[in-house]
């Protein structure tokens, strides 16, 4: 195999390969990737068993076809210390060759026959096609809530619900949940699918520019991604996702309206004096604002307020701050609404009819 290619490009692909494969393995041809010289086009596979990443570009002068398996990152360090635009790539004997300008690095190789080959196709997968800008949007506000380390491992990535009409993203770690959703246009039966959070980190490095359309493949045990010449196969994460229609409050007999900038302004300056054992900050809401109150045994105690018009009574209940601004930095927008019932009742923060962030509150006592 002889290949001529952009060096940055072939960089960009390569650290989205990078973010596939496992950092340990007892496996050494996991650690490579494998990349095809054929038909005019370049193709490069990476995988940890339960992702496997396939790139395709035609954007490579192929001077001889042929395949190689080499390990990733020492082919991304060459390419990332190289000043050249363009370099060579050709297979040696045990070796690839890399010509960068008068630099030359034979790097070894796998047998591209080991790799292991690409999942099959499902028989029952439901397909949607949506923009990419759209579905990083969904991603981005809930995928911080899903749990990392939980022995309830349905809560380690997010749910993907196609309603027939809607597109939901939906994460929880037990202690908040957080649900986006948009109107795509799908007729198919209505299906859930687990993508785990590794998944969506891949989906997130493969920078899509906002208009690319994605198309979505879920079966029963995977997903299937392909946008612009990727194309992602993940596993799915196995187990009952909760019912979180059960879970959103419905019944909110108070809702404070905030805007969102001067809200986490308040909470940040409230969190200065927390610390790991009292992590609480009572929420103090009536018509004429929201006081935060903190304290803290070794730092102190504090009393900040934020504007806010209230619907309904007076209420006084305690919540984790950090969990508060992980879902205003989220949902995006100028104004958000809390709905609360009571102290011991979880609150439901709101940001347009697309964002719901369902967070238990923690007492203070």
């Amino acid at each position: 195999m002889k290949i001529i290619v952009n060096r940055a490009m072939m960089l960009d692909y390569l650290s989205i390969a990078e973010s596939v494969i496992p950092s340990r393995t007892p496996k050494p041809v996991l650690e490579a990737v494998k990349m095809t010289a054929d038909g005019g086009k370049l193709h490069i596979a990476a995988t940890n068993l339960s992702q496997y990443l396939q790139v395709e570009t035609a954007a490579v002068q192929i001077d001889s076809p042929g395949q190689v398996a080499v390990c990733a990152a020492e082919l991304i360090g060459v390419m990332k210390e190289s000043g050249e635009e363009c370099v060579t790539l050709e297979t040696s004997g045990d070796f690839i060759q890399v010509f960068s300008g008068r630099d030359k690095f034979n790097l070894w190789t796998l047998k591209p026959e080991d790799f292991p080959p690409p999942p099959g196709p499902e028989d029952e997968f439901k397909r949607v096609t949506v923009k990419a800008g759209t579905l990083y949007d969904l991603l981005g506000k809930v995928s911080f809530a899903a749990a990392k380390e939980s022995t309830r491992y349905a809560f380690n990535g997010v749910n993907l619900h196609l309603t027939g009409s809607d597109l939901e993203c939906i994460a929880t770690d037990g202690r908040r949940l957080a649900m986006s959703a948009a109107s795509i246009d799908y007729d198919g039966k209505e299906v859930s699918a687990i993508v785990s959070r590794e998944s969506i980190a891949t989906l997130t490095k493969m920078e899509l520019e906002p208009e690319t359309p994605v198309e979505i493949e879920l079966g029963e045990k995977k997903a299937v991604f392909t946008a612009d010449g990727m194309r992602l196969h993940a596993t799915l994460i196995e187990g009952a996702f909760p019912p979180y229609e059960d879970i959103i409050p419905k019944d909110s007999d108070r809702t404070a309206s905030l805007n969102r900038e001067d809200f986490a302004g308040a909470l940040r300056r409230s969190c200065l004096l927390t610390t790991e054992e009292s992590k609480g900050v009572r929420f103090e809401i009536d018509q004429n604002g929201v006081h935060l109150h903190s304290r803290s045994l070794e730092k102190g105690e504090s009393e900040v307020y934020a504007p806010c018009s209230l619907e309904g009574k007076p209420i006084t209940i305690g919540f984790n701050p950090s969990y508060m601004l992980d879902g205003l930095r989220a949902c995006g927008g100028d104004d958000v609404k809390l709905g609360m019932t009571a102290p011991n009742r979880p609150g439901l923060l709101t940001a347009g009819n697309s964002f719901r962030y369902v967070i238990m509150p923690v007492n203070l006592n």
